[in-house]
């Protein structure tokens, strides 16, 4: 929260698969709220990359931990279930905390 508290900050985002094929997305205006505020995630729609937008779910969101659930799933706690921190809506699809796994590998 400390970074970003003073002026607007952007976020680049990049990843890489297990084949080497690289994927980025860039947002101009990120923020993270204060301890007060659970650290909500505030993000405007990725505006240039490659890689789909799947961040904006989590947009508004609280972050959440095993021990302290704040996602909106009521069935179970997504940071235990999906073993990552993160701003999760309801066990969402992006998760850059949680484990990499190569699911050709586990088949």
């Amino acid at each position: 929260h400390k970074l970003n508290s003073f002026k607007t900050m952007g976020l680049l985002i990049y990843v890489e698969d297990f084949h080497g094929h690289e994927k980025y997305a860039i947002y101009s205006d990120f923020s993270i709220g204060t301890e007060r505020e659970h650290y909500t995630l505030n993000v405007v729609s990725g505006e240039r990359g490659n890689l789909d937008d799947s961040l904006l779910e989590q947009n508004g969101k609280k972050f959440s931990t095993f021990d302290v659930d704040n996602d909106e799933n009521l069935r179970t706690n997504c940071a235990s279930e999906r073993r990552g921190a993160w701003w999760y809506d309801s066990c969402s699809l992006s998760n850059l905390n949680g484990p990499h796994i190569n699911k050709e590998e586990r088949a």
